[in-house]
């Protein structure tokens, strides 16, 4: 799934269609057991990429949990791969998360990304409910 973001605008919209189109969209429905990989581009809201994008100091992750609890589900790091992108394998699964679903044909949560910056700051750079849709098959 290859999404972007725009560093610019609050985490809440920030999911825009494409490197030079800063339209809002929303996340696909994610089913409970599948895993894929998270290609992710971050941009300045001006048609460019994040004056951070490829620096050695910013690690970004991705996280699947609960806010008003702060449960997280699960979590992956995404390296810098380049060519403005960030990527990384997230398992929409775990044993907190196969407990909320059991006996659910869905739930709602949350998917963030983060930006951590060398020196502990820390920037959410992008928050969305989500729809978690249980399987008959794992």
């Amino acid at each position: 799934m290859k999404l972007t973001i725009s560093k610019n605008k609050k985490g809440t919209s920030s999911l825009v269609l494409a490197v030079d189109d800063n339209k809002s969209v929303s996340l696909p429905i994610f089913y409970f057991g599948d895993t894929f990989l998270l290609e992710i581009e971050v941009v300045d809201g001006l048609g460019g990429y994040a004056d951070f994008t490829g620096r050695a100091d910013v690690i970004l992750t991705a996280g699947l949990g609960l806010v008003d609890t702060r449960t997280l589900y699960n979590s992956c790091s995404l390296p810098y791969e380049g060519a403005g992108l960030y990527s990384g394998e997230l398992a929409v699964a775990g044993n907190l998360l196969e407990q909320a679903i059991a006996g659910e044909s869905s739930l709602r949560a949350f998917f963030e990304v983060n930006a951590s910056y060398y020196g502990g700051d820390k920037r959410t750079l992008l928050q969305m409910p989500v729809t978690i849709n249980n399987q008959l098959i794992l």
